[in-house]
């Protein structure tokens, strides 16, 4: 299958063509319903509760149907919950791979016939961690995407069933009860090197609830909100579209080079603004509009790599000006308690970090700890004092992507080399390590 993956943040941090910061006039703009350069296929509500099921085909003996509601991609969703893998079980991982001694760390087993689930894109709720991931089957043709509960059932899916199209992720991609996947189809008779579409869905059921084709090449990532619908970032102004009637648009205009790493809190929309000498983090909400949200102390400003789980902020800061290789001659890592109003923020640095990857890793923050990934690293900090831990990398392990973290458990990918372990399929995959077990940790500097 040919995979794209959607780091448009990262690669688009880094440009030279100039511009001033700021957020323009910060008033949202509605576009017209003409669907402006995207076809909106018809809505499609086939889950539980019944609803358009013209857009399903018969059920195959799998238990799965195809989805017909996306013209010239074969996908198939389940029929019944019944159809969807069972969850996946957990092993001790090896101890020379985790290369710490005393670390408590558990990896994903694989299923019976040697395929595996990963982690990608985790939604943290309720007392629970909500995945969005891919099993790896080892046929490059047959790729589900899942939505499961860690310790819990599978929820929903899709799959893609030949190599005409293919399904990606993108940060926010599960949100508030609702995943968001981007395609890339052939209807230019070659296989897109861009985006060319979205499906999406409400978790609660078993069949998309959207889909939509962009008529130019985008390339866009991609979050889901409850409160927002869907966001749509393509590098230059961030749009929200309409859960229910994607046709209607709202443009968040904004005159910086790059706008990245979207995510959303309730109602506010929190993202990423850039150009070739500065960074900052910018908010919106339906009632203020699109503001500055942190500048930090530098000038041009450097503050970057936000993230939130509605309690506290996560962020690294950059101070003493840009070096020629377009980075913060210092950075550090900085909390403040959860606000939309940027007036009322009130940072607190918690220690240094190294500047190379400001910019293009976002953290996780969840129940007073804040993750990252760094060079050869993945680094942890408690938000309360700044102590932090290094889960540094060995022969056989890359701590690669930061999932999710609460109040017991880190979740990481992980990229293990040589691949091939445990079978075909192995090349890594998701591991939860137990944060009590990480020992005394590294004093704030």
């Amino acid at each position: 299958m040919k995979r794209l993956g959607l780091g448009i943040g990262t690669a688009l941090l880094v440009g030279g063509a100039l511009a001033p910061y700021g957020c323009g006039s910060g008033k949202a703009v509605a576009e017209s319903s003409d669907g402006g350069d995207s076809d909106v296929l018809p809505l499609h509500d086939t889950g539980l509760n019944g609803g358009d099921t013209g857009v399903l085909g018969p059920v195959g003996d799998d238990g799965w149907q195809p989805f017909l509601g996306y013209p010239g991609c074969s996908f198939s969703v389940p029929a019944t919950k019944a159809a969807l893998p069972a969850p996946p079980t957990w092993e001790d991982c090896p101890t020379a791979f985790v290369g710490q001694p005393g670390v408590q760390c558990r990896e994903v087993s694989l299923y019976p016939d040697g395929s595996r689930i990963g982690g990608m894109r985790a939604w943290v709720h309720d007392g629970k961690t909500t995945l969005l991931s891919t099993i790896v089957t080892g046929v490059p043709s047959l790729l589900p995407w899942v939505v499961w509960d860690v310790d819990g059932p599978l929820i929903t899916g899709i799959r893609e069933n030949d190599d005409t199209c293919a399904l990606n992720d993108a940060l926010g991609a599960v949100n508030d009860g609702r995943w968001i996947l981007s395609v890339r189809d052939s209807r230019s008779g070659t296989f897109s090197d861009f985006s060319t579409g979205i499906v999406a869905g409400n978790i609660d059921d078993l069949a998309p609830h959207v889909a939509m084709q962009f008529t130019e090449k985008e390339a866009p990532a991609l979050a889901v909100s409850g409160a927002l619908g869907i966001i749509e970032q393509t590098g230059g102004p961030l749009r929200l579209l309409d859960w229910n009637d994607p046709t209607k648009r709202t443009v968040l205009p904004s005159d910086a080079f790059a706008q990245n790493f979207a995510f959303t809190f309730g109602s506010a929309l929190f993202w990423g603004a850039s150009g070739s000498d500065y960074n900052t983090q910018k908010i919106y909400t339906a009632e203020a509009g699109a503001k500055d949200f942190i500048l930090g102390g530098n000038s041009p400003p450097a503050a970057a790599d936000l993230a939130t789980d509605g309690t506290d902020f996560a962020w690294t800061e950059g101070s003493g000006g840009w070096t020629s290789e377009g980075l913060p001659t210092t950075v550090n890592v900085m909390t403040a308690p959860f606000t939309t109003d940027h007036t009322k923020l009130k940072p607190r640095r918690l220690r240094s970090e190294q500047t190379y990857g400001f910019g293009t890793t976002p953290f996780v923050v969840g129940c007073g700890y804040a993750m990252r990934g760094i060079t050869v690293a993945m680094r942890i900090v408690r938000l309360s004092d700044g102590v932090s831990w290094l889960l540094n990398k060995t022969a056989n392990w890359t701590w690669e992507t930061g999932v999710a973290i609460n109040c017991a458990e880190a979740f990481i990918d992980v990229i293990e080399l040589p691949a091939g372990r445990r079978g075909k399929t192995d090349g890594g995959g998701l591991v939860r390590i137990r944060l009590d077990s990480l020992g005394p940790g590294i004093a704030p500097d």
